[in-house]
């Protein structure tokens, strides 16, 4: 087996590293829109269960992000080009935890906000038609079985986990 010239590995690592650097991007982008939906939900409550759904995902996004970043990391240790990280690199972690934080502040706020007080004394007709459940908008399932698994985690988020719902 022939062996790797440095120009090769060099090359290697730079393929790598735009790689890693997309990847990350990409985490990025869809973390940003879980954002704009949580920004969009805080004004208008009936995209609310969107954004309930989407922020089961931001975790599975985080991790790939921080995992990219780590290769990243990696990749320019590797090199010894440690300094590209802190300029380049080191800042876009701050940038995601920023919109995360922002994300959890806004799901938090919903949370303290839907707590319905409901006065267990009353009995009377009245009581019952001032209780009215906020409308969720449930997804359709398409017969796809590709999509079968995101349809089921959104759909035992919006009816069956909604902290929103008691019994």
């Amino acid at each position: 087996m022939p062996r790797k010239n440095q120009q090769q590995i060099s090359n290697d690592q730079k393929i790598a590293l735009t790689r890693a650097r997309a990847a990350r991007y990409v985490a990025l982008r869809s973390i940003n829109k879980i954002l704009s939906i949580a920004i969009d939900a805080a004004i208008n409550p009936k995209n609310r269960p969107t954004l309930d759904s989407r922020v089961l995902s931001l975790d599975q996004f985080v991790t790939t992000f921080n995992n990219e970043q780590k290769h990243i990391l990696s990749i320019l240790a590797e090199t010894d080009e440690i300094d590209q990280f802190v300029r380049l690199d080191e800042g876009v972690s701050e940038i995601m935890q920023s919109t995360c934080d922002r994300i959890n502040v806004i799901v938090s706020s919903f949370k303290r906000n839907t707590s319905i007080p409901t006065t267990r004394n009353e009995r009377g007709p009245s009581s019952v038609q001032s209780l009215i459940l906020p409308r969720i908008e449930i997804p359709k399932f398409d017969g796809n079985i590709i999509a079968w698994c995101s349809f089921r985690d959104m759909f035992q988020s919006l009816v069956h986990e909604n902290n929103m719902y008691s019994d």
